[in-house]
């Protein structure tokens, strides 16, 4: 016999918007704190009604955060969003193919690393300026403009305080996206690999296969200088094994910057021993 699945229901305080229904999206990120789920970013689709859509314009990027507890029953048709982007919340910039993750002394920090990004205040700017948007050319060089103004690859958010910050010590990676990223029991961030291409602001598809380390208590960085790395790539999946070995299964690798990437075979699996 089946058995329902039942959650408890509690009543809790709810700060923010809590009739908010957001709009479709992808490239967001999606994280557990305690019992309430925090999502960030992503791209969302520009309505056809709106007249700055055109085959150029098919979406704009999200700064928005927004939550769902887990701490009462909810129908899945319906869930109960509650929107926090009225608050400090609201990210720094709109972002799509981050990677999040959970980290700080508490283990209550939401750490963002890379991803794209876009300035919406300058995008607004460009949007309500009819000179701009009257020119497709000038529209295409001006809001190239809005994409990755910032070089900072990590933010992170105390979801107590509805605070983004970026503090930290030390030589950061460039900005890219798709890395490979996992933490470990002592709170550190391993970012393996990763891509730069259009989107983040490169002329040129570049794969990387570097590895950096960032202490989330400390707030400080370290490029790893590991022997016999894998060829440059992007996409595999990290897997963190209980003997401190890194498993990076998949995803697509090049041979040298401006090629295709190729897929990874799946048997064809890289490790990383923390020692």
């Amino acid at each position: 016999m089946e058995q329902p699945f039942l959650l408890r229901i509690y009543k809790v305080p709810i700060f923010g918007n809590a009739d908010f229904v957001p709009e479709a999206r992808a490239g967001h990120v999606a994280i557990i704190v305690d019992d309430i789920i925090y999502f960030m970013g992503g791209s969302r689709f520009i309505s056809s009604t709106n007249p700055i859509k055109s085959p150029i314009r098919v979406y704009n990027l999200s700064d928005e955060v927004f939550s769902l507890s887990l701490l009462s029953q909810f129908s899945t048709s319906n869930p109960p969003y509650v929107d926090l982007s009225n608050t400090s919340a609201r990210m720094k910039y709109g972002n799509e193919k981050g990677t999040a993750v959970l980290g700080g002394p508490n283990r209550k920090d939401v750490y963002l690393i890379g991803g794209v990004q876009q300035d919406l205040t300058l995008l607004n700017k460009i949007d309500n300026n009819i000179t701009v948007t009257s020119n497709q050319t000038l529209m295409i060089e001006e809001i190239s403009k809005t994409y990755n103004t910032s070089d900072k690859l990590i933010y992170f958010y105390q979801p107590d305080a509805k605070f983004w910050s970026y503090p930290q010590i030390g030589m950061s990676p460039t900005r890219r996206r798709s890395t490979s990223t996992i933490i470990d029991e002592n709170r550190i961030i391993y970012i393996f690999g990763g891509r730069v291409q259009i989107d983040t602001g490169s002329p040129t598809f570049i794969c990387y296969n570097d590895l950096y380390t960032f202490d989330t208590v400390l707030l400080s960085w370290n490029k790893i200088n590991a022997a016999n790395a894998p060829l440059p790539q992007s996409h595999a999946a990290p897997v963190l094994l209980s003997n401190s070995k890194i498993l990076y299964i998949g995803g697509v690798s090049q041979t040298q910057p401006g090629l295709v990437a190729e897929l990874i075979d799946m048997g064809n699996v890289s490790y990383f021993h923390i020692i």
